[in-house]
């Protein structure tokens, strides 16, 4: 943006016999500073994994609930197919399975780590969570018994850290267990407890949780909550541990899922209509109400509802419903101070 300005020097000059008014007109070109604003969105990739995306020879049955993305694998809990079907993170193509008949379980929820796979159990035979090699696919050991009665009772999700692994199942506390107790063949049994208020879940119920810069998120459906912990600090033994805050969006928002990328935490919302918030990683303790952006749309089509997400650089995979998983990019569009930020055709 260009304005020409007029100056005009006026230059009084005094003598000792007369004064004298000069005055110089120059035109000169100058350019402000322009104040420059962004809005980010999602741009659709032209792939999706469906069912079509699995190999010939595998059972075609694409009933996708949890998801998770480590190193450039991403892992998605088949549930119907009961097996885990893993794809590239960055060419999105089919990779292989994990299918093993000695366990056999309806899974809700995958979490990876660098150096397992957690697959969680409702039942049928099996209420566990299974530990697999990360590398080599390979089963290793379970956390639970594999009865219902026993330590876990029909493992909802799971997540990981440095120390421990954490388990939501069908109890009112989250169960923590040693990583530093897997070991081949083992059947691990409860280290300690999360509080969460007291609030169980049945084993028809999809729930999710991360751990992100040392810090386990668990969401919390019924009471619209998201509850956190700081998980370098020692769980004792057969104790139970408070959690460091409890998060509510002050509107109509509640928390379904969450993820995260090198750069940002991600938390889908459903309501009337879905949402998907971007924090930025490091800051400390999230203001929910304080997002750095928010993505209500894929090129242009909104959210009606959101079950889970997963999240490579600036790729997200999403899943609306669970026959697919949609892929989408952020990008970032840029604005002058004069544009309409609220232009809805950036897509």
């Amino acid at each position: 943006m260009r304005y020409k300005h007029i100056l005009v020097i006026v230059i009084l000059a005094i003598t000792s016999s007369c004064s004298k008014l000069e005055t110089q007109t120059i035109i000169t070109d100058i350019y402000p500073t322009q104040e420059q604003f962004t809005k980010e969105y999602l741009h659709g990739l032209d792939v999706e994994l469906t069912s079509e995306s699995l190999p010939a020879d595998l059972n075609k049955i694409f009933n996708v609930k949890g998801t998770a993305i480590y190193g450039d694998e991403l892992f998605c809990a088949n549930y119907s197919a009961r097996r885990i079907d893993i794809f590239d993170a960055n060419t999105f193509k089919y990779k292989e399975s994990i299918i093993d008949a000695g366990a056999n379980i309806l899974s809700r929820d995958v979490y990876a780590d660098d150096k397992y796979i957690y697959i969680t159990g409702i039942s049928a035979p099996r209420c566990q969570v299974s530990i697999y090699d990360r590398l080599t696919k390979k089963y290793i050991c379970r956390l639970g018994n594999g009865s219902w009665a026993g330590p876990v009772v029909h493992a909802i999700c799971v997540a990981s850290s440095g120390k421990y692994v954490f388990v939501r199942d069908q109890g009112n506390k989250v169960k923590v267990f040693l990583k530093s107790e897997i070991g081949q063949g083992k059947s691990i049994g409860v280290h300690s407890y999360l509080n969460i208020d007291g609030q169980s879940v049945m084993n028809t119920d999809e729930y999710d949780m991360c751990v992100v810069d040392s810090v386990l998120y668990a969401v919390n459906i019924k009471n619209k909550a998201i509850y956190t912990y700081h998980v370098n600090t020692d769980c004792k033994k057969n104790t139970e541990t408070a959690y460091n805050s409890k998060l509510i969006y002050s509107d109509a928002q509640s928390p379904r899922a969450i993820a995260s990328s090198d750069k940002y935490l991600f938390i889908a919302t459903n309501a009337s209509s879905a949402i998907i918030h971007a924090y930025i990683r490091g800051k400390g303790e999230i203001n929910l109400d304080k997002p750095k952006f928010s993505l209500s749309s894929i090129t242009g089509n909104a959210f009606t509802r959101i079950e889970y997400i997963a999240a490579k650089g600036d790729t997200l995979f999403i899943n609306q419903n669970d026959k697919k998983v949609t892929l989408a990019q952020i990008k970032i569009n840029i604005y002058d101070q004069t544009e309409d930020l609220n232009d809805e055709n950036i897509n």
